[in-house]
């Protein structure tokens, strides 16, 4: 065995003699990576669990976005292929409360109503009307509905209906003044003149084209 020379003797093992320090949220002069790795430990599984359900949402999301637009087009296909007044009531039927649903009820309501089963017209303008929701054709719906209510004799039943039809802005304003006419002339069969002047003013008011104003002024001049 070889023996050590003196100077090997003092020789002493270099150790390392950096500080360890243990990183964690005491530490104040960790760096932002050391932040980051602090923050990745106690909040992992909570980060993960987010993303998972992100990526989830977004394919649940993107997934019925693509079976209502295939239940959208098989709606408007169906509508297409509905021809006959039976096929178009089916149709109505089926897909109440979609707009398509209401143009088909409506169709089928004009149909019933040129041949004058109002009751079976009243139906199916109700139908075109909580169909159509806020649609243009609404008022035509409801119009239509108080106009067949009218010729079954049921005019307690067609004058609310008109009246709500008169005072909504939204509706086209050719319809609103077809419905103040109508409560004019209900009016005028009762015997209620009053009430006929008091609908003349606010059709006058207006009626830009003038022609409602004009029925509505025959009406004044027979009030005795």
């Amino acid at each position: 065995m070889k023996n050590k020379t003196p100077s090997e003797k003092g020789k002493q093992i270099a150790g390392d003699d950096r500080n360890i320090v243990a990183v964690d949220e005491a530490y104040k002069e960790a760096g932002f990576e050391d932040r980051l790795y602090l923050i990745w430990e106690k909040y992992s599984s909570w980060i993960v669990s987010a993303i998972i359900a992100v990526f989830v949402g977004l394919i649940l999301f993107f997934a019925l976005e693509y079976l209502a637009e295939r239940r959208e087009a098989a709606i408007q296909g169906e509508y297409a292929a509905a021809v006959t007044i039976e096929e178009k009531a089916a149709f109505a039927r089926e897909h109440a409360g979609h707009r398509l649903a209401g143009t088909a009820a409506l169709e089928v309501a004009d149909s019933f109503f040129a041949e004058e089963a109002y009751q079976e017209a009243v139906e199916n303008y109700r139908l075109a009307a909580d169909s159509l929701g806020r649609h243009v054709l609404n008022g035509r719906a409801r119009l239509g509905e108080a106009m067949s209510l009218i010729m079954l004799e049921r005019r307690e039943e067609a004058e609310p209906v008109l009246s709500r039809l008169a005072a909504d802005q939204d509706v086209l304003l050719a319809i609103r003044m077809e419905a103040y006419y109508s409560l004019a002339s209900l009016a005028f069969e009762r015997g209620d003149y009053d009430r006929v002047v008091e609908l003349a003013d606010l059709i006058e008011a207006e009626d830009m084209m003038g022609f409602w104003s004009g029925r509505v002024g025959m009406l004044l001049d027979e009030i005795p």
